[in-house]
């Protein structure tokens, strides 16, 4: 699945640039990492959030967010943003800073290359 390069551009240009934030397509998509967690990602036109337990079940109750069901596993912390939520860059702001809170708050991932057998 290909994804909006517009959505990308704009979450580049809301993102603090200090941010340590890595970039990879994943889930067929483009997604920004933080730690080695996926923070934020684009599908098609939609935004990817992973905002955690705590922000999921109330999210789902708006209208244009959904879960997100990868190949038939839907993930209990990320949900997909549909395009008219995230029209202004205040409301595509919120999301980026809800998600960013909740993968700040997660233990970092130690690479491979770290990794002691």
């Amino acid at each position: 699945m290909k994804y909006e390069t517009g959505l990308v551009q704009r979450i580049k240009a809301i993102f603090d640039p200090s941010l340590e934030l890595q970039e990879k397509e994943m889930f067929g998509g483009y997604c920004f990492l933080h730690n080695r967690h996926m923070c934020i990602g684009v599908i098609g036109n939609s935004l990817l959030a992973r905002i955690g337990p705590e922000h999921y079940t109330k999210s789902l109750a708006k209208n244009y967010v959904k879960q997100f069901d990868f190949v038939g596993r839907p993930m209990a912390d990320v949900v997909c943003v549909e395009a008219e939520l995230i029209e202004s860059d205040e409301e595509l702001k919120h999301w980026l800073d809800m998600s960013f809170a909740f993968v700040e708050s997660l233990p970092a991932k130690v690479s491979p290359s770290e990794k002691v057998a």
